[in-house]
């Protein structure tokens, strides 16, 4: 079993580092200060965190049940920590908020709450500080929570905090839009935009984003044509209910997407009682993509690793011809699809990954999520560009169930070639997937 805990810190707008924003949002691991003495050292390798990597060891949940039902607990991972080396942080800039969605539990914090709605930004600067002082490399920093992030009154000054110490971490947010984008995120050097907006009109938008106005959103997404840095990506996250899958809706909101010049669309499917029942997994193709910028994910909820199937693979490596690559991960989740990480990239700088492929026993192929995730490991590992984007995920609807057995094929298309694998999944005792040419 796994969890991110092992390898992320999870920071509230009241200044205390929790276990996560799911289940453990409200199991405190410790609490950041504006001392500048404070060492981050002192809670890592505290008595909290010494249970967590005990239980983890030992094979059980730290925190029992609430693991257990937590959207974010790997019961088929093995534990991976990286945290007193390389760590990623998860930041609640603050807890106000406009809106009401439905399932939030936002209402209930704002009534317990004591502390502060909005993070200090001088805790933030220390908690960067103090990962730098004892080189612990801080990759990613991701703000979102159970408030708005922009709507902290000064945004912009956490990105620049933690670019003063880590220029080269790679910074996102996830907001639901509803802010000015020039006056709140204009020229901030903030590498991924995520905007939740589930619908193309006001009365299937708000059925879900309560209090929201659409029309906030879509000028949001508009003036980030004009308005956003030159490194920004902005991604439009829309979640498939049963109120606003249609088609027409669907193909509407790519139509928008191209538009507003959205870098990515992804439709996602979750697993609420109001989730679509005219798309899942099992028909994920029969959802009409007709953009190239549109493509279909899963809920966190439904991405919880039922199994690995990599864990004992001797040989992942994807180097073939003109490619340099790895497959880091390949596992079945809860929401029936079977997953492969990695990352890859064309030796030939002109000579660019344009799509890849994954299928099961020579069945139908389905092309990746993304093929260009950044991967600040791999830059740094092989002395390549910072933010070069090498990393890919592509998932496949799991039809029947896997042998022990079984076979993948993925197919790697650049602009001057296609470089096929065939991969067979064999038996654990083996312990050695070979890569084969087809």
């Amino acid at each position: 079993m796994d969890c991110r805990v092992l390898r992320e810190i999870s920071v509230k707008s009241d200044g205390y580092i929790h276990c996560d924003d799911s289940n453990g949002y409200s199991i405190h691991l410790g609490a950041l200060s504006e001392s500048p003495n404070w060492n981050v050292k002192t809670i890592l390798q505290g008595p909290i965190y010494e249970h967590i990597r005990r239980s983890f060891s030992n094979g059980v949940p730290p925190w029992g049940d609430t693991c257990r039902n937590c959207d974010l607990f790997n019961i088929g991972d093995s534990p991976q920590e990286t945290i007193l080396d390389s760590v990623a942080l998860r930041v609640e800039p603050t807890l106000a908020c406009e809106l009401s969605c439905a399932y939030c539990k936002r209402k209930r914090e704002v009534r317990n709450r004591d502390g502060d709605w909005h993070l200090s930004t001088l805790k933030l600067k220390q908690l960067v500080s103090s990962c730098l002082k004892n080189k612990i490399d801080v990759s990613m920093v991701s703000y979102l929570g159970w408030g708005e992030p922009l709507n902290h009154p000064n945004f912009s000054e956490l990105i620049t905090v933690v670019k003063n110490y880590y220029p080269n971490a790679y910074q996102e947010v996830t907001t639901v839009a509803q802010a000015d984008f020039k006056s709140v995120v204009g020229n901030v050097p903030i590498d991924l935009i995520t905007i939740s907006c589930d619908g193309v009109t006001q009365s299937a938008y708000e059925k879900y984003r309560r209090n929201g106005v659409i029309n906030n959103v879509f000028k949001f997404m508009e003036d980030s044509r004009t308005y956003k840095s030159d490194v920004t990506k902005i991604i439009w996250k829309y979640i498939l209910f049963n109120h606003n899958d249609s088609d027409e809706h669907i193909i509407d909101a790519q139509n928008i997407a191209d538009k507003c010049d959205i870098d990515e669309l992804h439709f996602v499917f979750t697993n609420t009682d109001n989730q679509s029942l005219r798309y899942s997994a099992e028909n994920v193709s029969d959802v009409p993509i007709k953009s190239s910028k549109a493509r279909v994910v899963n809920a966190a909820a439904l991405q919880k690793i039922e199994r690995s199937y990599l864990s004992s693979c001797k040989n992942k490596s994807l180097n073939k011809s003109s490619i340099i690559g790895w497959i880091d991960k390949l596992y079945s989740t809860n929401g029936g699809l079977l997953v492969c990480e990695g990352w890859a990239f064309s030796k030939s700088e002109n000579d660019l990954i344009a799509g890849l492929s994954m299928s099961i026993e020579s069945g139908r192929p389905y092309q990746a999520i993304s093929v260009s995730e950044p991967r600040v490991d791999v830059a740094e590992s092989l002395g390549l560009p910072e933010k070069m984007g090498c990393g890919f995920v592509v998932q496949i609807p799991i039809e029947t169930e896997l042998t022990e057995n079984f076979k993948i094929q993925l197919s790697i298309l650049t602009d001057r070639e296609a470089i096929s694998y065939n991969i067979p999944i064999i038996n654990e005792k083996s312990r050695f997937i070979p890569f084969l040419k087809m």
